[in-house]
């Protein structure tokens, strides 16, 4: 019957569901692969769980989450290590919206949180979004995923409008994402490598000056930094754009054979008034390609880096071993 069942289904959970067709989607707990627990989870009650709170909540560390797709409104909040998430991509869609003054602060405004005893967490092919619009207010940010601890992403889209992605601390993979915003878009203070991913600035109202990225990195001994591999930069129509704003002192961003559109502001880097260095930071481009690569214009503190400096960047050793692979 369960066979009958599933093979019935012509909708996206039949996707994620496909290899659990047999008696054992009757129960609560699905066993995968190495004694893995598999908990599902789908709107329509097709699933173990109609929440991704509440499959977390009865997840035990090393669980597999399985997501169909579908529109969750809800705020969430991982403190299990070695979670899995696995969604549609493009279709799997965990929103919610607050802004850091409605929550009483930036890290707290994010609709999902990795939290530091949450290490190992994966998510492939989810969708994180924090719809509070720009209203050009004090405590307008708004985070759609807030991660502080070591973690992978594949596949997955984060959207929102400032402070979109708070890549916090720990060590942080991404690969084939799509990151959207408008200012200060993905920061934080994570040694973060970003392979394929493409990031796009969207115009808030009137305003046409938009930042990628704002990294912190507070001290040259630090080794935190955001490396991006590849992947476009885009803009929406009218839009200017820095390649990032120094947050920390010792601000480190590397932008390595990444696609560049027109939208790129000449000066392509900027920084954030009384709290980034310029002398001191690490703000540095290589082999970049487009239009807005030209770095005729660029800021007098901006880097090229050398051959040897892109290939330590590239590499998995920038973040302290093998590069993560979706599980």
């Amino acid at each position: 019957m369960a066979d009958q069942r599933c093979a019935g289904h012509r909708n996206s959970l039949a996707w994620v569901l496909r290899f659990m067709c047999s008696a054992v989607v009757l129960m609560s707990f699905v066993s995968g692969v190495h004694g893995q627990r598999t908990i599902t989870v789908s709107k329509d009650g097709r699933g173990n769980f109609m929440t991704v709170g509440g499959a977390l909540n009865a997840a035990t560390p090393g669980s597999r989450i399985v997501i169909a797709a579908g529109v969750y409104r809800e705020q969430v909040r991982l403190r299990k290590s070695n979670i899995i998430l696995i969604g549609v991509p493009g279709q799997t869609v965990i929103i919610y919206k607050q802004s850091a003054a409605q929550a009483g602060s930036t890290e707290k405004s994010a609709t999902f949180i990795v939290h530091s005893q949450a290490a190992g967490f994966q998510a492939v092919g989810v969708t994180f979004t924090n719809d509070y619009g720009p209203n050009y207010k004090e405590g307008d940010q708004a985070v759609a995923l807030n991660v502080q601890a070591d973690s992978s992403f594949f596949n997955c889209r984060f959207i929102g409008w400032q402070d979109t992605l708070y890549a916090k601390k720990g060590r942080q993979f991404y690969q084939n994402c799509y990151i959207e915003g408008s200012v200060d878009f993905a920061f934080g203070a994570a040694t973060a490598q970003f392979v394929n991913c493409d990031l796009y600035a969207k115009k808030r109202g009137n305003a046409v000056i938009a930042s990628y990225t704002a990294q912190k990195r507070g001290s040259a001994s630090e080794t935190n930094g955001y490396v991006f591999v590849g992947g476009k930069l885009r803009c929406d129509p009218g839009v200017k754009a820095y390649l990032g704003r120094t947050w920390g002192m010792y601000a480190r961003t590397v932008f390595i054979e990444v696609v560049m559109d027109d939208c790129i502001t000449p000066a392509g880097w900027s920084v954030i008034s009384g709290r980034g260095g310029t002398t001191t930071s690490f703000s540095a481009e290589y082999n970049c390609r487009g239009p807005g690569a030209n770095r005729s214009g660029r800021v007098s503190w901006s880097r090229v880096l050398t051959p040897e400096q892109a290939s330590f960047f590239r590499s998995s050793n920038f973040i302290g071993g093998p590069r993560p692979q979706p599980k």
